[in-house]
């Protein structure tokens, strides 16, 4: 079945359109924006997106060095992918949230060794507040902690690990498919625009707000946090 790429090109469209008028939230408006032309079949045209993103100095550019890393795997590049995975652990601004996710790409990709790695240098820098927020949540398999352990125990099962202390801490997990865990990750991370998932299509700038405000989507719920002053 051949689907219709006309929304998500348009819906691309228009972020780029919020990314200019909106500065301070750029680099999050692109990544969007990136994943929308993705599902619109414009791979090349969301790999300039994550390029240019790629050189931006905070959270959202290492997540699109995530995924063009991913974008050269797919395109039969790996040692491109290599080269951009070396760049992401020595950035300074490397979290768990994006071991996590290179960690979930590889192991879909079938480098379990690499995942591992990248899942164990995640788990690394857990915090205690994390491990926390995990044992007390009702869903802890829901938490980034929890979904981190989970991840580097499935991928050390796979290698045929000996289970460690991080392995009997990890949650009970439930099965989901790839595409579903990704989406689970992006969720709890608050990632937009990640692993090639498009948002939720908004109402159209200028409908009036879905939250009863009466006033128009785009100057409502639709309008990114401005800076104070």
């Amino acid at each position: 079945m051949v689907t219709d790429s006309r929304p998500s090109r348009e819906h691309a469209l228009e972020l780029e359109a919020d990314a200019e008028l909106y500065p301070a939230d750029r680099s999050e408006i692109l990544l969007d924006a990136a994943a929308a032309w993705r599902a619109a079949g414009e791979t090349e045209r969301a790999a300039e997106i994550y390029r240019e993103l790629a050189e931006v100095r905070d959270q959202h550019g290492l997540y699109a060095i995530i995924e063009l890393v991913e974008h050269h795997l797919a395109h039969g590049e790996p040692d491109r992918a290599d080269d951009l995975l070396r760049r992401l652990r020595r950035d300074p601004l490397l979290d768990d949230g994006h071991c996590m996710i290179a960690g979930e790409l590889l192991e879909i990709r079938g480098d379990l060794a690499g995942a591992e790695r990248w899942l164990g240098r995640g788990a690394a820098m857990l915090t205690e507040e994390q491990l926390d927020e995990m044992e007390a949540s009702r869903a802890p398999d829901a938490t980034v902690a929890g979904m981190l352990l989970n991840s580097r125990r499935r991928v050390r099962r796979a290698l045929g690990r000996d289970p460690d202390m991080l392995d009997d801490l990890a949650p009970a997990e439930i099965p989901r498919d790839p595409d579903e865990r990704m989406r689970h990750i992006d969720a709890a991370l608050g990632v937009h625009g990640a692993a090639g998932q498009v948002p939720p299509k908004d109402p159209p700038r200028n409908a009036p707000c879905p939250c009863g405000s009466g006033r128009k989507f785009k100057r409502c719920c639709g309008a990114p946090a401005q800076p104070l002053g």
